[in-house]
């Protein structure tokens, strides 16, 4: 068989478990508030919606229902008046309810082609380091890989990102295998990408920074003589900025060009004081006015639409959305948002959160290849050469250790998923090509054992990757007392909630759901809302497990701590659960 049909058969296997999965899950809390901000700059130009969370994906995602569906949008709203993301998925259901989820599939056609893209980069990236056959392993891994398929499929910015990330560190090991200018541009636009995907995408830069000091030096750059005199660390570090300067200067102007090369605010009327942008601007040269003595000549009024450093920020400010929305995710970071692990709750985050949810979101055999593959790896059995291991150890670390220490929001494993294709290609990829090398036949089997158990896991799964958990978590049913939110409960399950009442003739089931409230309506599904916080009548409840461990329950926190100390009476998937109060 021709190994190229065989890459084009798993891809394709990923593309369908991806759409049969999307097919059978509701919105989830994020996705139409991503898909409105993607269809209000697809129809308008304008990026005022898609400010905190970029807009590359969320656009890329609105191009595939522009083109498949009709649909309207409102304009005489707060959040297109006033740029503000959250409530603009409602506004956009309220102006198609018949047709929401129509629009949600064409959407996530978007998303579920950039996963496919990055399994066939994960796989090129690999077969250019350890040929085929490891590679064609290394891809089967990708494409049933349960946090992939769970994410791959939905209108966020997760998918866009990791992308862009594993894109990123492949064009900078073919810049170190061949150094040419335009690959570093590329390297370059492809950083920017996942910045324009989520602002996290900020993190490749210091990673790119501390890869240019580790390796040699490339021969397309040359110092000026002046600075032959200097010692070879300088030489190092000034080469290592240089090269910084020109993946900032690309990646700029990529930005610049996916705002579709905006200048200034394009909401009229704001005020100062309602940009952070201004905010932060101002900060700085609150201390240079006061150390120069001026502060008495130059002021800076929040309350002035005249502000002389407004008026320059407001009309002048090349990709001022994206600016604005990374200013104001830095304030959301500072502010905190409530996190679980584990029984525990925070508004910091916890240093440990990452590594925990590796270990029990990743499938065993996975986890057992990676393992191999750091000993295989270590012990110097395979070797990648000093490029290829510099660039796929530096930039995953540096991104994990800013995110252990850095991120406040524990609210999902998704945010540590540029890491894995690393791992895969890295780990995976030299335990494959270790195993292909020896001769015993019971080493290849039980390599071929661990895959297999891998696509077993993934098959089992399907199609609620989300709630995925492994076994030393105790499965899916169990990964509610470990972590919640989009680790397991998305408030994904509407579709398959109707199904259940309907089939097992609930009625009306009191409902603590997980998600906007306007979502179980228009999915049809019947249900009660309680809003005596005080009582509990006896009836049929159906909760959310997000819900039910306390984050979103405001008042309900002590109430539900009655079915939060039993096991549920029936699963309708692990991330929504039916229970039977009697009296």
């Amino acid at each position: 068989m021709n190994r190229w049909l065989i890459v084009v058969l798993l891809l394709a296997v990923h593309a369908a478990l991806l759409w049969h999965s999307a097919i059978r899950k509701s919105a989830t809390v994020d996705e139409l508030s991503h898909l409105a901000g993607g269809l209000y700059a697809v129809t308008t130009g304008d990026f005022r919606i898609t400010r905190v969370d970029p807009p590359f994906q969320n656009v890329f995602c609105a191009l595939f229902t522009a083109a498949l569906c009709d649909y309207e949008l409102d304009f005489d709203n707060e959040s297109w008046n006033k740029g503000i993301w959250n409530g603009s998925g409602d506004r956009l259901l309220e102006s198609n309810p018949d047709n929401i989820h129509d629009l949600l599939m064409a959407g996530r056609m978007g998303s579920m082609t950039l996963s496919v893209l990055l399994c066939l980069l994960i796989f090129i990236w690999a077969k250019d380091l350890w040929g085929w056959s490891a590679s064609l392993c290394v891809l089967t891994l990708t494409v049933f890989e349960p946090n992939l398929l769970a994410h791959g499929k939905l209108i966020t910015t997760d998918t866009g990102t990791i992308f862009f990330y594993t894109l990123t560190g492949y064009l900078c090991w073919r810049f170190y295998q061949k150094p040419n200018w335009w690959i570093l541009i590329a390297v370059g636009a492809s950083a920017a990408g996942a910045w324009l995907c989520k602002h996290s995408g900020l993190l490749l830069f210091p990673a790119l920074l501390v890869v240019f000091l580790i390796l040699p030096k490339p021969d397309i750059f040359k110092l000026p003589e002046c600075c032959t005199r200097l010692s070879v660390l300088m030489q190092k570090a000034l080469t290592s900025v240089a090269l910084l300067f020109v993946i900032c200067a690309a990646g700029f102007f990529t930005i610049w060009a996916g705002y579709g090369f905006e200048v200034g605010d394009s909401i009229p009327g704001r005020l100062p004081k309602d940009s952070e942008l201004w905010s932060e601007s101002r900060t700085p040269l609150l201390y240079a006015t006061y150390i120069l003595g001026i502060e008495d000549v130059v002021k800076f009024d929040p309350d002035n639409p005249n502000d002389s450093l407004w008026r320059l920020l407001s009309n002048y400010t090349p990709a001022f959305s994206h600016w604005e929305g990374f200013f104001s995710t830095r304030l959301i970071l500072k502010q905190g948002h409530l996190g679980y692990l584990m029984g525990r709750f925070s508004y910091t985050g916890f240093v440990y959160y990452y590594p925990v949810l590796f270990l029990i979101k990743t499938p065993l055999p996975l986890l057992f290849l990676f393992g191999y593959g750091v000993v295989i790896l270590a012990r110097r059995k395979m070797k990648t050469g000093q490029n290829a291991l510099v660039v796929m150890f530096v930039v995953p670390c540096v991104y994990l250790l800013i995110l252990m220490f850095f991120n406040t929001a524990a609210i999902g494993y998704r945010h540590a998923l540029p890491l894995l294709p690393y791992l895969l290609i890295l780990c995976g990829g030299a335990a494959a090509s270790y195993v292909f090398k020896m001769k015993e036949i019971r080493w290849r089997a039980a390599f071929f054992a661990l895959v297999a158990w891998c696509v077993l896991e993934a098959l089992l799964t399907h199609p609620h990757y989300i709630t995925y958990f492994n076994t030393l978590a105790g499965g899916s049913k169990n990964g509610r007392h470990f972590a919640i939110d989009s680790n397991l409960d998305w408030g994904q399950d509407l579709i398959l909630l109707k199904e259940f009442i309907q089939e097992h003739e609930l009625g009306e089931p009191y409902l603590f759901y997980f998600g906007p409230k306007s979502l179980p309506d228009a999915y049809g599904v019947p249900h009660h809302i309680l809003k005596d916080a005080g009582h509990l009548p006896p009836g049929t409840y159906v909760i959310s497990a997000t819900f039910l461990q306390g984050v979103g329950a405001g008042a309900w926190m002590e109430p539900l701590e009655i079915f939060r100390r039993r096991e549920p009476d029936a699963y309708i998937t692990p991330a929504l659960m039916v229970y039977e109060k009697k009296y």
